[in-house]
Formats: structure tokens, C-alpha cells, sequence
């Protein structure tokens, strides 16, 4: 049957009308335009891109695994909440509910460039004989001796193992553990160790030691309530009754009385720096980016002109030179303080007691103590914290910079585990 022109006509303006109506929707689409049947309106739409460690992740979106593994972005979904879960054999899984705005890209890992994903079950390495095994001050070496009496130190940055002698050159008495001492080199320190003698103190003075620290450069110790330099043959009386210190550098930070003080060697004199209010009778200095901190009576503070109240009650604090955080807490709570915003976030919180928390910036995870367990709680709070249990406690811990190796020791053993 022949078409007739007027048929013809009609099909031609029917196409044009359709050319006409399809062509905006699909140039909205490219653009990343849908129409949102909740609200019944064209909306922009948003984005989740997703990078994990290790990569090949399975990504589930609402419940629906998405084709591709990870890394993954996840284009045009419409703005709304959507509960993101990534899994992968052999690794604990990770999950959150993120909110998609318009014209947004979500990012799955807020702060860090990947998603950490940590093994679901390490196994350790044989445990190792130790005995005195101390940490430093950084975390990145920690010394021991081992089961033939040898000083060992281990670099927690990348597991080389380092013979420092015998225990006997130490000549260390068991009144002066090294657990007491805050030090940064493990050769140094065990220098330290095997010339107390020249230190020139007494019997008396060494049982009555509360506290050491040594940079390599330079060695102070808290004997009785009074600060010594151990940088002579004979111990150098440097302030007395003194409530804490700490080594910076060529200064000592100490707290006499209602002051923070500070001496400088290169000088050899002591200024007052500022004045503590509330007088405390326990203390400790955190020296952090040119910045101080100090645990008055379990309270935290920072020096402005004055000394502010951060929180309270603290037990401990350590400043996390990578993100720029003050990582503090006591026995049922982890917080962050963020010097540059001014706020404090509290990141875990527990009717059980925590211990020793340390911050990994490279994972963007709290590692701590509690129920006979070593955990892991991210710091992205967005929805909820991801919360692992990593291996078992023996008593302390050391995490490498990198997050990848644990080490969890007490004053027998010492295992190793491989967690990432």
C-alpha cells in the first residue's frame, strides 16, 4: 500500500517532535541530570568514587554488588543516602551509609586517598624471647633483651633487627628498669645504659629515679622531686622540686611549682615561660609543632597566652606529628583534638578499659587496648566508625608507620603479626 503524502508528513513531524524531546533528556542525562520520581523534578546528580588497599574489592551498593571492583566510581545516582559495604576474601569488611549531594563527588575514604582493609585473621611470626623491652618515644624502634641476654632493637618502620650488645655491658640494676626511660635511639640509648656509671650518682640516687629521658645529645632525669642533667661524669642539679619535664631539642620543658620553665644548654640558663593555673601536683609536658601541651591533675591543656582546658578527665596524650592531632583519652574514651579548628572529637568510647592508644595517620585508625584484644577504630566518623578486632594483647603494643606490622609484647615474649 502506497504512503500518501500527508502520511509521510506526519511521520516526518512525529520524528522531529521526538528528535526534539529525546534530544534534551539525553544531552540532561550526559550532563548528569535524572528525574527524581520522590520529588518529581529534574535533579543533578552526584557521585561515590572508591579506592580501597588492597584494590579488587567487591562493592555493594544498598545491598546491590555493583559490576566493578575497586577502584569504582559509581556515577550518576541521585542525591540521597546510600549504605555503601566493600568486601574481599580474607579481609574484614567495611561499610558506611554516605549522603550523595548534587553535583558532588562522595568520597568513600574522607580523609585518606584508600580505604584500609585488614586482614580478617593474621597469624604471627614464631614469638621471640624478651625481656625490659621498652619503646620509644616515637614508637619506631623498641628494645629488648632477647633469650640469650643479647640488647636487640627492632625498627618498627621496616623490621630490621639490630644487635646492640650484651646485657651484661648494660650494667643496668634491676631498680632502674628501662621501661622508665623516654628515649628516641636505640644505639644511644644503650650507650646510656652502659656508661650509668659515669653518671656519678649513687645507690640512693638511682633507686629513687621516677623518670629518664635521653635524645643521644642529651640525658635528664627526675631523682626524687628534683631535675639532673646526665650529661656530665657527675649528675648536674638543674631546678628542684620539679612536678614533670620533658627534652626538646637543646631545652628541657619543666614544671616548678606554679611555672613552666624552660633551660637551654646551649646558654645554660632557665626562664620562666608562663604561669600554670591551677597549681597541680601531678603533671606532664607535651611538646608538639612548637606548641605545648601539658596533663595537669588529669586534665588536658594548651598554651595560648595562657594555659586553656582542652578536656577532662585525660589520662594520657600523645601528638601525631603526620596529622597534625592530638590524640588523647583515659580509661573509657579515645578523642581527637584538632589544634587548627579548635574542637575536640571523641572517636571511640568503651564500659571496658582502654589502653594505649596511638594514631596512624597512614591508615586514618586509632589502635588501642581492650578486652584482652588489639583494635582498630577509624577515624571517619561519618555515619559510624568501622571497629576491628586485630590480634591478641599481650600487654603493649607498636604499630609500623604504615599500618602493615604489629608488634604486641609483655616482658616475656614478643610476636609480630602482618595485618594489611
Amino acid at each position: 500500500m502506497a504512503m500518501t503524502l500527508k502520511f509521510r508528513f506526519s511521520l516526518i513531524g512525529f520524528g522531529i517532535i521526538l528528535f526534539m524531546f529525546i534530544t534534551p533528556v539525553l544531552v540532561l542525562y550526559a550532563r548528569g541530570f535524572q528525574f527524581d520520581w520522590h520529588t518529581h523534578k529534574i535533579v543533578k546528580t552526584g557521585a561515590i568514587v572508591i579506592k580501597t588497599d588492597p584494590s579488587g574489592a567487591e562493592v555493594y551498593l544498598s545491598d546491590k554488588k555493583q559490576s566493578d571492583t575497586t577502584p569504582d566510581s559509581i556515577r550518576f545516582l541521585l542525591p540521597g543516602d546510600y549504605n555503601l559495604r566493600i568486601e574481599k576474601d580474607g579481609y574484614q569488611p567495611w561499610a558506611k551509609r554516605l549522603t550523595v549531594r548534587e553535583q558532588f563527588v562522595t568520597k568513600a575514604a574522607e580523609d585518606q586517598n584508600l580505604i584500609t582493609l585488614f586482614f580478617k585473621d593474621p597469624k604471627p611470626e614464631e614469638p621471640r624471647a624478651a625481656s625490659q623491652i621498652s619503646l620509644s618515644k616515637t614508637g619506631q624502634e623498641i628494645f629488648y633483651f632477647d633469650g640469650k641476654q643479647n640488647a636487640a632493637s627492632i625498627n618498627t618502620s621496616n623490621g630490621s633487627l639490630t644487635l646492640q650488645g650484651n646485657k651484661a655491658d648494660a650494667k643496668l640494676p634491676s631498680v632502674l628498669p628501662a621501661a622508665i626511660f623516654k628515649w628516641q635511639n636505640a644505639a644511644q640509648f644503650f650507650e646510656l645504659l652502659q656508661s650509668r656509671g659515669k653518671w656519678g650518682l649513687t645507690d640512693e640516687q638511682i633507686g629513687k629515679v621516677q623518670e629518664a629521658e635521653t635524645t643521644g645529645a642529651h640525658s635528664a632525669a627526675k631523682i626524687g622531686p628534683d631535675l639532673y642533667s646526665l650529661d656530665n661524669t657527675t649528675p648536674g642539679l638543674l631546678a628542684k622540686s620539679i612536678t614533670a619535664f620533658t627534652l626538646d631539642g637543646e631545652n628541657i620543658w619543666y614544671i616548678q611549682g606554679s611555672d613552666l620553665k624552660r633551660f637551654d644548654y646551649s646558654t645554660n640558663t632557665s626562664e620562666t615561660i608562663n604561669q600554670i593555673a591551677p597549681l597541680a601536683s601531678t603533671a606532664r609536658i607535651i611538646r608538639a609543632d612548637n606548641q605545648i601541651y601539658a596533663i595537669l591533675d588529669n586534665s588536658l591543656y594548651v598554651l595560648n597566652d595562657t594555659f586553656e582546658k582542652i578536656y577532662s578527665p585525660v589520662s594520657m596524650a600523645s601528638y601525631d606529628p603526620v596529622s597534625k592531632q592530638m590524640l588523647f583519652g583515659n580509661n573509657n574514651e579515645i578523642l581527637i583534638y584538632k589544634p587548627a579548628q579548635k574542637n575536640t572529637v571523641l572517636i571511640q568510647r568503651s564500659s571496658s578499659v582502654i589502653g594505649n592508644p596511638v594514631l596512624n595517620a597512614e591508615t586514618g585508625f586509632v589502635f588501642f587496648r581492650n578486652q584482652g584484644k588489639i583494635k582498630a577504630v577509624e577515624l571517619d566518623g561519618r555515619d559510624h566508625r568501622n571497629l576491628y578486632t586485630i590480634a591478641d594483647d599481650l600487654g603493649n603494643f607498636a604499630i609500623s608507620p604504615d599500618g602493615k606490622t604489629l608488634y604486641t609484647f609483655n616482658d616475656k615474649q614478643l610476636k609480630k603479626y602482618t595485618i594489611r
